[in-house]
């Protein structure tokens, strides 16, 4: 991710001035009058618990707790962040659309203060089935006691960290990018329990007027290139 001063237009005022509690926190931990005044201004129930914590945790940088902010839409200029990477946004997704790339999303994230290409994993009761080598009956059963929906959380969240080591070993990674994991949900139209794994694109406002998106982009084919190995990944897990 950028660093604090690049990205901290992308806060709301709120999400600035927490900003800067947090700074004068961290740069007074041996001062006890400034400390402990200001630490004593603040109180738990302003704030969402993660927050709150993050704020008074002197192990969390700076530059983690913006991260923190910027998963909540409070502290966080998210109408200036989608004008600034909508149109990079789209234009990324059509360019790798245009390049054979299927069965994929993007979104302008603001939690991460950038571009997130999506790509669904999923498994439903036939996968289930296949698995433990169940009848119809035997499999309807274990999805009226809960089995199948605990197994597809622990089976996909495991499989999509572990996806993730993967892909970053054996492709070689830009420092603009990133690997996420959402958590596990289910898909009430099709039927299926999905993790996304995301592909996480931040970038400063220079790097975003200097980053080219073309067919043969760095960005581009490296984008590509992990899409089409989580896919391939992905269909060894579901046919073996």
């Amino acid at each position: 991710m950028a660093n604090v001063n690049e990205m901290v237009e992308f806060l709301s005022e709120a999400g600035k001035k927490l900003l800067e509690v947090k700074k004068v926190l961290l740069q007074n931990q041996s001062n006890d009058l400034i400390y402990n005044g200001l630490l004593s201004s603040l109180n738990s129930d302003d704030y969402a618990k993660t927050v709150y914590e993050s704020l008074i945790d002197n192990n969390v940088t700076e530059g983690v707790f913006q991260k923190t902010l910027m998963s909540y839409t409070e502290y966080t200029n998210a109408s200036l962040l989608k004008k600034t990477f909508g149109d990079f946004e789209k234009k990324l997704f059509k360019t790798l659309e245009s390049n054979g790339q299927k069965y994929f999303s993007s979104e302008v994230s603001i939690k991460d203060g950038g571009v997130a290409i999506i790509k669904k994993l999923g498994i439903n009761l036939e996968f289930v089935k296949k698995e433990f080598r169940l009848t119809d009956r035997e499999a309807k059963k274990l999805a009226n006691d809960g089995f199948v929906q605990t197994y597809a959380k622990l089976k996909l969240k495991a499989y999509g960290k572990d996806l993730i080591k993967k892909t970053e070993s054996t492709i070689p990674n830009l420092s603009t990018i990133r690997y996420d994991l959402s958590d596990v949900y289910y898909d009430d139209t099709h039927d299926f329990y999905n993790v996304d794994f995301r592909i996480v694109i931040s970038l400063t406002e220079q790097q975003l007027k200097t980053t080219v998106v073309t067919s043969k982009s760095d960005l581009v084919v490296k984008i590509a290139d992990v899409l089409t190995f989580i896919q391939k990944e992905f269909f060894k897990v579901i046919n073996s």
